[in-house]
């Protein structure tokens, strides 16, 4: 154990060098002279100061580490420009907004020192300003297109709740703001609760806990109207529903009900043109499981916006799909292996020969079913780690990946093929595996080919109930399908109700009649002949006894027929 260090024993150049060390420490640290150090409610070191231009007292914030000497200067510059641009804008001065209601930030990077940005925050309209006019480039930067002009002035008080989430040590938001939260809130959560596509923020359990959190921050409020906590709670809350607001288009003729509402004449991903080459190629190789992948992106990623249910809910689906093709994968090249280790003899030449071509190309199939089920199953656990991080719940990380994606010859094109690469090899193994086996089939019922046929039915069999249980799952069940099925149940509806009308016009009233006049005028034929025949008979016979004939006795007597024959 080392003994410990006698004070006493330290000479006077090591206690001023000691000295001499923590002053230099301390001058290091110290920041510049009228400025003061907040910490924000998350932990960053804030910075601010009040200039005086003209008549105005305003209080300027930064960012920027003061602690570190080599930053005097510039914040030093970039102020001293500030002050200037502040100084020569008469409407700042003419305005009667108070000086409370108006704070200015300072952008300093450190990379660049020389240059500088800045904005100017409104407390009292909830709006961000400039002190000169905007150039085209900046409109640029924000993004704004025809469709964004009635929703600009949405877009500045976006700027401005962030600029209270970033800075909100020292400003005094009204009670105005407070009292309006709750209503947003409230009907976000049942807008929710009744809808589906619902374009609340948030879900209605999450909106339910932020409303019991705001009535805590405003109690909190009530003491400390500045409390820099709560004015962070209000700025978030009011940053998100306003950042909503801007994406669905509130307030305007167009304004986005659903989530799936398209606005604009924005084409979706998967109908991005692509070049014919690379379209053929994932047609087939990949089994155009890319352009599969992109309608997925469509309905996660409708206009343009992305909603955190929906996407949630397809990177789920993705996750939950690459940890199944792990599995299968790894079972799939345990089979082929077992595959492999099958002696084949070759029936038709002598033992110890080279195999046959059939044997080979059997064995060919399965080294390339244990190539694709590797490659599937590495593709599944990478696509697994990458997807798997922050982008699958921040919505912003994931609305600048997909912003990032947009350019180049493909587009969005190389994320369906990068997301559907392993369900695509995974198909690849399975084939040679089915392949192989067919084949190795063939060759042990070479002598006996009915075995062969047999297989192959039954194969083919149970490929048809699959495909057609397949076609009857629910997400291949369109609107346009079922459609199709009403319609043709219409048509079939129509054709037995014209094969009825038509057999109740046979038997109508009109033929009825028709046929009675025929059975009634053939029975009045019959019973005139009848009656013409009987009187006859009745003529012949009486004519016969008045005119008195005798016949011989011995001759025998023959009746006289009434009828004549």
């Amino acid at each position: 154990m080392p003994s410990p260090v006698n004070r006493a024993h330290i000479g006077e150049s090591d206690q001023s060098m000691e000295i001499a060390t923590a002053e230099q420490e301390i001058n290091k640290r110290r920041i510049p002279n009228g400025w003061r150090e907040d910490i924000h409610p998350e932990g960053l070191l804030l910075y601010s100061t009040v200039v005086d231009v003209r008549k105005r007292h305003i209080r300027v914030h930064t960012d920027l580490a003061l602690r570190l000497s080599e930053n005097h200067s510039v914040i030093a510059r970039a102020l001293d420009m500030f002050i200037k641009l502040a100084h020569e804008c008469n409407e700042l001065h003419d305005s009667e907004v108070e000086d409370s209601d108006i704070e200015a930030c300072i952008v300093v990077s450190e990379k660049f020192p020389d240059e500088f940005g800045y904005y100017l925050a409104n407390h009292q309209s909830q709006t961000v300003f400039w002190l000169e006019d905007i150039e085209q480039e900046r409109i640029d930067q924000m993004r704004l297109s025809a469709l964004d002009s009635d929703i600009l002035q949405l877009k500045l008080e976006t700027l401005y709740w962030r600029h209270v989430t970033d800075f909100p040590c020292h400003c005094s938001l009204p009670s105005e703001v407070w009292e309006k939260l709750s209503p947003m809130i409230l009907v976000g959560a049942v807008d929710q609760e009744y809808c589906d596509e619902s374009t609340a923020p948030k879900d209605a359990a999450t909106l339910a806990r932020l409303e019991t959190f705001w009535r805590q921050a405003k109690k909190k409020r009530e003491v400390d109207c500045a409390r820099p906590t709560c004015n962070w709670i209000c700025g978030r809350l009011w940053y998100d529903f306003v950042a909503a607001r801007v994406v669905n288009h509130w307030g305007t003729d167009y304004a986005r009900l659903e989530r799936t509402t398209q606005i604009g004449d924005g084409t979706k991903p998967s109908e991005r043109a692509a070049p014919r080459l690379i379209e053929w190629l994932c047609l087939l190789f990949l089994w155009n499981e890319p352009a599969v992948t992109m309608k997925l992106l469509d309905e996660a990623w409708p206009g343009r916006v992305i909603n955190q249910k929906p996407w949630r809910k397809m990177m789920a689906t993705f996750s939950n799909e690459w940890e199944k093709i792990f599995v299968l994968s790894a079972i799939i090249f345990a089979g082929a292996m077992a595959f492999l280790a099958v002696p084949v003899q070759n029936n038709n030449g002598p033992a110890g020969s080279e195999p046959s071509m059939v044997t080979s190309f059997a064995f060919l199939c399965g080294i390339l079913c244990c190539v694709f089920s590797i490659a599937s199953l590495v593709a599944a656990v990478n696509l697994k780690r990458d997807f798997g991080g922050k982008i699958t719940e921040d919505v912003h990380e994931a609305g600048a990946y997909l912003e990032s994606l947009e350019g180049g010859v493909m587009g969005y094109l190389k994320w369906g093929i990068c997301l559907s690469f392993p369900r695509a090899l995974f198909q690849w193994a399975v084939i040679s595996f089915c392949a192989g086996l067919v084949i190795l089939a063939f060759q042990l019922h070479e002598q006996r080919t009915q075995f062969f046929w047999a297989e192959v039915a039954v194969t083919v069999a149970l490929t048809v109930g699959v495909v057609a249980v397949r076609s009857l799952a629910p997400e291949r069940i369109r609107p346009e399908s079922i459609f199709r099925v009403r319609k043709n149940v219409q048509a079939t509806k129509d054709t037995i109700s014209t094969v009825a009308r038509r057999a109740t016009t046979m038997f109508s009233d009109q033929n009825i009649q028709a046929t009675k006049d025929t059975f009634s005028t053939a029975a009045r034929r019959a019973t005139t002949m009848f009656s013409d025949l009987s009187r006859r008979g009745r003529k012949n016979t009486a004519m016969s006894i008045e005119d008195g004939l005798e016949l011989d006795p011995q001759t025998p007597k023959t009746p006289t027929p009434l009828i004549p024959r």
